[in-house]
């Protein structure tokens, strides 16, 4: 196995890694999550044959905020020239481990997949989708875990699918409610970034920016009227936040924030949301991040996971570091990130740089690591049996 992982290696070092989506949330998205779209280590049409053979097939789940996350952004000045410290002083390693551990469970739970709740939608069982629904709402209610099934099944809904418009709209006139309204605002949110599509604003014609702001005003709408109609229903606000989000600046989404925890105040990803939606690249800071991340002991009695919200900008600034070049810098940064608690998203992408960096041990650890979240990614299980093999 000596010749093949010598040639692994090598492609890998001719062509580093990079970014060439940049990432917003959920994924969850960044579910998402949603992990970030990444496209990392392109490897030779031989090594890509290789990898396939060893792989077999393998079906990719619904990553949470997956659409969210491929919105991109809006300038390429959000990237600092300077990156700041890497160093975390006083981590909290039983707070990490504790959010890790939420984590988890979380994702152990049963999701719904896209073609299963598109399907549900698009055959006009709408009374099924509203059982689901509160089913898992009135089990979050008692266990934040099941915040992220319950995310899941409104973004399951494909907004590359053109028919789901009017089966929603046909759903909404025939029974106005807040979940109808709701996975109506979560749709036309994510079709709206479908539309705008992954390149820089700049260079995205304005028809489709213009479809993506009418498409979000009409989400926002319905948005408003579900959390008026069931005040602590997070995924209300969390389709209001992404919305706003795509306006650019910080107008509105601290007060849209409030409101959701205040009425829904174990949510991970009415947090989540709002902490994407002021990213410095879409007018906000990290010093806006800092302030909603910096009394979370006391909240994270309600749900541990919160304390892994820290993560966020280290995150984003291992991102920025990418597009940068500086890959020891990236790799730092998602070693700050995961101190605050396992991501998947932030797994995926050290193991990655670790086996540019030719540590195997250490990225195979990551990879693994990832699976236990993320086992159907296709790409990592492949790498998975590389390097067990090797």
């Amino acid at each position: 196995m000596g010749n093949i992982e010598e040639e692994f290696f090598r492609k890998a070092a001719q062509l580093g890694p990079h970014a060439d989506l940049p990432p917003v949330p959920m994924e969850i998205a960044r579910q998402t999550a949603p992990p970030r779209p990444r496209r990392l280590l392109r490897v030779s049409l031989l090594l890509v044959l290789v990898l396939v053979a060893l792989a077999g097939t393998a079906s990719s789940g619904y990553a949470i905020l997956q659409i969210y996350k491929k919105a991109v952004a809006q300038s390429p000045d959000a990237v600092p020239a300077a990156l700041p410290d890497t160093k975390l002083k006083t981590p909290d390693e039983k707070r990490a481990d504790d959010a890790t551990k939420a984590m988890n469970a979380s994702f152990k739970l049963p999701r719904p997949t896209m073609q299963e709740i598109t399907d549900l939608v698009l055959k006009e069982r709408f009374s099924e989708f509203e059982e689901k629904s509160k089913e898992l709402e009135a089990q979050f209610a008692r266990d934040p875990a099941y915040e992220l099934p319950l995310y899941t099944l409104y973004g399951a809904l494909d907004p590359s699918n053109e028919e789901l418009s009017a089966k929603l709209d046909k759903w909404v006139a025939a029974h106005p409610s807040y979940v109808s309204y709701t996975a109506r605002g979560m749709y036309k949110v994510n079709r709206g970034y479908e539309i705008r599509g992954t390149d820089w604003a700049s260079n995205t014609p304005r028809e489709k920016m213009a479809q993506m702001s009418k498409l979000h005003f009409d989400a926002r709408s319905d948005a408003i009227k579900a959390f008026t109609n069931k005040p602590a229903f997070p995924i209300a606000y969390i389709v209001e936040i992404l919305a706003l989000q795509s306006g650019g600046g910080t107008s509105g989404k601290k007060g849209m924030y409030e409101r959701g925890i205040k009425n829904a105040p174990s949510s991970y990803y009415i947090r989540n949301a709002y902490l994407h939606s002021v990213l410095p690249r879409w007018g906000g800071s990290y010093a806006l991040m800092d302030e909603a991340t910096s009394n979370l002991k006391k909240e994270c009695e309600l749900n541990p996971q919160l304390w892994n919200l820290k993560s966020e900008a280290p995150i984003d600034k291992a991102d920025c570091a990418l597009r940068n070049s500086d890959y020891a810098g990236a790799l730092s940064f998602c070693t700050l990130a995961l101190s605050f608690g396992e991501r998947a998203e932030c797994l995926r992408l050290r193991g990655l740089l670790y086996l540019n960096e030719k540590n195997k041990n250490a990225a195979l650890k990551d990879f693994l690591r990832y699976q236990h979240y993320e086992p159907n990614d296709a790409e990592i299980n492949a790498y998975v049996k590389l390097l067990q093999a090797l």
